[in-house]
């Protein structure tokens, strides 16, 4: 496997980390489970880390909020989901299948009253059924781990947070 300069290979007697061509390390078969834990933590703990605010879906029914359409796409399986939350660089949901299983992609596509985007997501947290999941948007982060998403997603997630600010305020505009 391949990420930028980091090669990950089948060593005779483990794994064979190298960058570029000038250092590798090897781990043997013994320590994979130690680096499996160590992996799994560091993605516990990057799933409880927040880049943006997270924007409340559940109590905005009866608004324009009621049009948000979310589809997701995980392994052959495409369906609707329900949104639970929604940020900048991901958003929390409710299927009726299991998309996956943590660490793996889904596509999902976001649409709202004429706006439509399609993300990757990654799922970083979820419940033991594997319908309720959290997915990271990590597209939507520079490398600095600041938010940076598409145009259409930040369009239809401040429509949703003017939504969300008319109804906890109750404020009209004119």
């Amino acid at each position: 496997m391949n990420f930028g300069d980091l090669a990950i290979s089948e060593h005779e007697e483990g794994i064979e980390f190298s960058i570029g061509q000038l250092s590798s390390a090897d781990i043997s078969s013994s320590d994979i489970p130690l680096l499996i834990n160590f992996l799994k933590q560091h993605l516990n703990e990057s799933a409880n880390r927040r880049s943006s605010w997270r924007l409340p879906l559940t109590g905005l029914r009866n608004t324009e909020a009621d049009h948000l359409r979310v589809t997701a796409l995980g392994g052959d399986t495409e369906q609707a989901v329900t949104a639970i939350d929604i940020s900048l660089t991901g958003i929390f949901i409710e299927s009726s299948q299991p998309l996956g299983e943590r660490g793996e992609d889904v596509y999902v596509r976001l649409e709202l009253l004429g706006l439509a985007v399609e993300v990757r997501g990654l799922i970083v947290r979820q419940d033991k059924t594997m319908t309720r999941c959290a997915l990271q948007f990590p597209d939507c982060l520079d490398k600095g781990g600041r938010p940076n998403p598409p145009e259409a997603l930040s369009d239809i997630f401040y429509k949703l947070e003017q939504v969300w600010l008319d109804k906890q305020l109750t404020l009209e505009w004119r």
